[in-house]
């Protein structure tokens, strides 16, 4: 059966979505094959501590404690916000979900769903469907024609299939932690393979108005196009060299963005994306895809009950990346200060003769940085941040402190930044090259 050629029509509406998504099961054997799969299996101690002083021993405890510390952590920033502005965007953005639609996106041929499947990595882990990218791949043609109708409908409805929003979360103990507190457990998510495909529709029409309108900031170098870890540190290195030739210092800050990718405030993530001209179909897509989010965590064989994602963008999606961007492609720009961003890894930078200039610089900057993080509940560690000035002075005394939120950022000699040790003479040591080369490998 081909798969070019107009799509043959269907009367279904969305509340039909499970039913068909059953459908995309081809056989017994197949489930069978999927279940016997190996999961990562991780090696917990014998108990976690509880909320209240409780004692998690069975695996079902173990997976409901780390659910309930994770829960806290999908949840936005209260402690920094400006309560009048966020009312206004909620106002804003509820306006804009009960307005009449314009839709405006193609219809996608089997063909390009076709395309789309095939671009997912076959050896991914699949999500709590157990439908993994490999069964999408050898689907018989029938079936794609099958999942091309279903993503126009979802497209036309402007929805994101619920089953599609629960992620299976493997916890994995942070390096050199304490492994009986289940906040040192990194969550590692799981999606549904079926809404990654449909995500490779939304995200190729994200990338081509992204693309058509030149909007991500070309201070971004994370997940961009023809754009690296190494574009950014040969654009920094070669900025203080230049200040090295023409007899200036370079002060540098390096911000940590608490939690970034967990604490993307949904609303403003959608307010944001209206100013930059989205259509109104694609808006309503990906707040349907953020919204009412589940996740539920496994233990062993053991599965946790479900619990809400209130706030950030899904961990190992493919749109998330670029809503990440889009959420904070609007960081303030000002003259005499650069800033150098990968993804949420982001150095601000401000270059003169006199040391106290860099200094006031870059605190003027922090400022009005502060009033950004505010409006749109961005955290920052100023503990994790830090200052470091490249300079060619033997002797450059005590410098006074940046401060952020009334926090000190100290002063270091030498900041591991994008995998790369860089030191205030840009020296290069054998031990920050041997170092970068392991990361890239």
């Amino acid at each position: 059966m081909a798969l070019g050629g107009s799509l043959p029509q269907i009367n279904l509406g969305v509340q039909d979505f499970a039913a068909l998504q059953r459908k995309l099961v081809i056989c017994e054997q197949d489930i069978t094959c999927m279940t016997s799969s190996k999961i990562s299996k991780i090696e917990f101690r014998r108990y976690l501590s509880g909320a209240l002083g409780s004692i998690a021993v069975a695996p079902i405890e173990k997976a409901e404690v780390i659910a309930d510390s994770l829960q806290k952590q999908f949840e936005p920033n209260t402690d920094v916000e400006n309560p009048r502005f966020s009312a206004h965007i909620q106002r804003k953005v509820q306006r804009f979900l009960d307005s009449p639609t314009c839709m405006d996106l193609e219809k996608k041929s089997p063909s390009e769903i076709q395309g789309f499947i095939k671009n997912l990595k076959p050896n991914k882990s699949p999500g709590i469907d157990l439908i993994t990218n490999r069964i999408l791949e050898n689907l018989p043609t029938k079936f794609i024609i099958f999942i091309a109708l279903l993503f126009n409908m979802l497209l036309e409805n402007c929805y994101f299939p619920k089953s599609w929003r629960m992620a299976g979360v493997i916890p994995i103990l942070k390096p050199n932690s304490d492994d009986s507190n289940p906040q040192n457990y990194r969550p590692i998510s799981l999606l549904s393979s079926l809404s990654k495909a449909y995500e490779c529709v939304i995200l190729n029409r994200l990338n081509q108005h992204c693309l058509a309108r030149n909007i991500i900031i070309p201070e971004q170098h994370g997940f961009v196009t023809k754009c690296s870890t190494i574009t950014q540190l040969l654009r920094v290195t070669e900025l203080v060299h230049t200040g090295f030739q023409n007899h200036q210092a370079t002060g540098m800050l390096f911000v940590d963005i608490a939690k970034a990718f967990d604490k993307i405030w949904h609303d403003d993530l959608i307010s944001k994306m209206m100013r930059l001209g989205f259509s109104d179909q694609i808006l309503k897509i990906i707040h349907s895809y953020l919204n009412s989010r589940e996740f539920r965590v496994r233990v062993e064989n053991c599965l946790s009950s479900s619990r809400p994602v209130k706030s950030g963008i899904p961990q190992g999606s493919l749109l998330g990346p670029r809503l990440f961007n889009l959420y904070i492609n609007d960081i303030p720009k000002v003259d005499n200060v650069h800033l150098a961003m990968y993804a949420d890894y982001t150095a601000i930078i401000s270059q003169h003769t006199y040391n106290f200039k860099i200094i006031e610089r870059l605190q003027n900057y922090i400022t009005r940085l502060q009033l950004w993080l505010v409006a749109w509940k961005i955290k920052v560690n100023a503990s994790k941040s830090a200052s470091l000035l490249f300079t060619k002075q033997r002797c450059i005394g005590n410098l006074p402190n940046i401060y952020i939120f009334d926090q000190p950022i100290p002063w270091v000699t030498e900041f591991k930044y994008l995998g790369f040790i860089l030191d205030a003479k840009l020296n290069f040591s054998p031990t920050s090259v041997l170092h970068f080369k392991k990361r890239q490998e």
